[in-house]
């Protein structure tokens, strides 16, 4: 399927305001890519010139593509000029172009200064295979835009779809549509950019609700320190004296022996130690008699003048004289 196209690359007219016997007419190929975003394919441009040759006919050369606009319609489209040849070239396709007296003042009094041409070309595979008309035009993007809109708007996208895609628009997208959404863009990325510099402004401005200076922390945390400290001295001495007290009372109870009361004092300095020491009291049976204990709850063998059961054993295991071992002091 062929379908006319009209592509943004254009050429501009002589400088010198001279109206040109030659003009570029499509770029080489094989990949050609207009200014609006648009792409074609020439790969045989002997074969566009052939069809030409082929058509025999002049092709028209009229203002902003008012043969394919205003013609349609019945409305004037009065050519310019004519393009009676055509030639490949390395650097793409030329038209001989035979200009009228409107033409020649429109192209020499710089009225117009470019040109663009219309071409067919396969829909499949965008392959241009020959010449329709060419027009002189000052804007020949846009143009060209608002031209594929209302003729060919349901074979070809009117914008590059690149750019619908980033802007998150769909393939019918229009101009203003797309001004629209590119400015919603820039006010999106300018107020990203006032919050990245806010906040590095505030990164960058101590809070005295979260930062303090670093010699007022110090003094805290010595301050700190020290109370944990104390704190730590006082549960200390409270928890000596807890065990001072249920090792005195146990001895003075007899069931332990006051030689034993380092041993039971640094057991009770376990975890769990006071606890335990206090249940094993609660059951322990007494090693020492009362009656023969003195103040400090010793066994007074002045009293006694005899050892237990048990300092006999030690006695016996030691080979001690258990007449020595009575007159020794605990």
């Amino acid at each position: 399927m062929k379908k006319s196209t009209f592509i943004a690359a254009c050429q501009m007219l002589s400088a010198k305001g001279e109206a040109p016997e030659w003009i570029h007419l499509i770029p080489a190929g094989p990949h050609i890519k207009g200014r609006d975003g648009r792409s074609f394919n020439m790969s045989k441009p002997l074969d566009v010139v052939a069809a030409f040759k082929k058509l025999g006919q002049d092709l028209p050369i009229d203002v902003n593509h008012s043969t394919e606009i205003k013609a349609p319609n019945g409305e004037a489209s009065p050519a310019y000029g004519w393009v009676t040849d055509v030639e490949a070239r390395a650097d793409g396709i030329w038209g001989k172009v035979s200009w009228n007296k409107s033409g020649k003042a429109a192209v020499e009094n710089r009225d117009y200064r470019y040109i663009s041409p219309v071409f067919s070309a396969v829909k499949s595979t965008k392959e241009v295979v020959d010449l329709l008309s060419v027009a002189l035009t000052n804007q020949p993007n846009l143009r060209l835009t608002a031209l594929n809109s209302q003729a060919n708007a349901s074979e070809e996208e009117s914008m590059n779809p690149e750019l619908l895609k980033a802007l998150g628009l769909d393939k019918d997208a229009t101009e203003a549509d797309v001004i629209k959404a590119a400015n919603t863009l820039s006010a999106a990325v300018k107020s990203a950019e006032d919050k990245i510099k806010a906040a590095n402004s505030a990164r960058n401005t101590p809070d005295m609700a979260k930062f303090v200076p670093r010699g007022d922390l110090e003094l805290a945390i010595n301050r700190a320190d020290v109370a944990e400290k104390k704190i730590e001295e006082q549960e200390a001495a409270k928890i000596d004296a807890e065990i001072e007290t249920a090792i005195n009372q146990a001895i003075k109870d007899g069931k332990i022996a006051p030689a034993s009361k380092d041993f039971y004092a640094a057991a009770c300095k376990q975890e769990n130690g006071i606890e335990n020491f206090e249940k094993y009291i609660e059951t322990a049976p007494v090693i020492v008699d009362k009656n023969a204990r003195g103040k400090d709850g010793a066994p007074d063998k002045a009293k006694t003048g005899k050892l237990t059961d048990v300092e006999k054993e030690v006695c016996s295991r030691l080979g001690i004289d258990e007449k020595e071992y009575l007159a020794t002091e605990i």
